[in-house]
């Protein structure tokens, strides 16, 4: 399922996705938490809830910005045992 890089993620949409995924054949649910060039930032814990309300065996993944990002960054309050986050974006 692809998206608009320039809108957040649709957690509404990203349900009924996984919903129609009977066989669970998606394995993960990959987002990106913000962007900085954006200013575009999804809302991670809606998206883990959606997964949750599809009873879908997904796991969530995501990607941050983590120099913008590190005050949305709570493990917990996400839904999630691990957060990995780097501070530089070339290789």
């Amino acid at each position: 399922m692809g998206g608009d890089w320039r809108k957040p993620a649709d957690p509404a949409a990203i349900e009924k996705r996984l919903k129609e995924d009977t066989n669970h054949a998606i394995k993960a649910v990959c987002i990106v938490h913000n962007e900085t060039s954006t200013g575009v930032v999804s809302d991670v814990g809606a998206v883990r809830r959606a997964i949750d309300a599809a009873k879908h065996p997904a796991a969530p993944a995501g990607r941050h910005d983590f120099v913008a990002g590190l005050d949305r960054l709570s493990p917990r309050r996400l839904g999630r045992d691990v957060t990995v986050a780097g501070s530089q974006k070339g290789l």
